[in-house]
């Protein structure tokens, strides 16, 4: 099995309590940790309302505070980075992985996803199915400890 260096975490929320197992897995491998936040694209100039620009900037604004809070903590422990990403979650993930060569994708699932389901949500469905590198989905706050986990093999991959 490839050894962890690099790790890539995508949180759905904004408690820096639910990255606690992933630090410890950092830690634990002498890993560096990037805790990356998606916004969305800016929207196109030929229907770009003068609000709209100020309303993307304010979203750079509250993705890079909270990506600030949320790793706060931990410096002290991991040696920790911050990205922001653009486009949609699942896209620019797996282009990020491609790019910077991830060992592993930790997403932390979005609680409220918990209340109606156990499953996957839609962007963990997306990772796991075709993220280039390991994927690990975290359930943060749940109440069943899993008790089937998933593991997917290309045998046809000779490396």
């Amino acid at each position: 099995m490839k050894p962890l260096n690099k790790i890539l975490v995508y949180s759905e929320t904004d408690d820096p309590e639910s990255l606690e197992p992933v630090v410890d897995l950092a830690a634990r491998h002498d890993a560096t940790l990037t805790l990356c936040h998606v916004i969305s694209q800016p929207p196109g100039v030929a229907d770009a309302h003068p609000a709209m620009g100020k309303l993307h900037e304010l979203g750079w604004r509250i993705a890079f505070e909270n990506l600030r809070s949320m790793s706060e903590q931990y410096k002290s422990r991991i040696g920790l980075n911050t990205t922001i990403l653009v486009g949609e979650p699942f896209l620019s993930i797996m282009k990020q992985v491609t790019l910077e060569d991830y060992d592993l994708v930790a997403h932390i699932c979005d609680p409220e996803h918990l209340q109606s389901n156990r499953g996957l949500n839609p962007v963990a469905m997306h990772l796991a199915r075709k993220c280039p590198g390991r994927v690990w989905s975290l359930h943060p706050g749940s109440k069943h400890s899993p008790e089937k986990i998933v593991e997917a093999v290309d045998r046809d991959h000779s490396g």
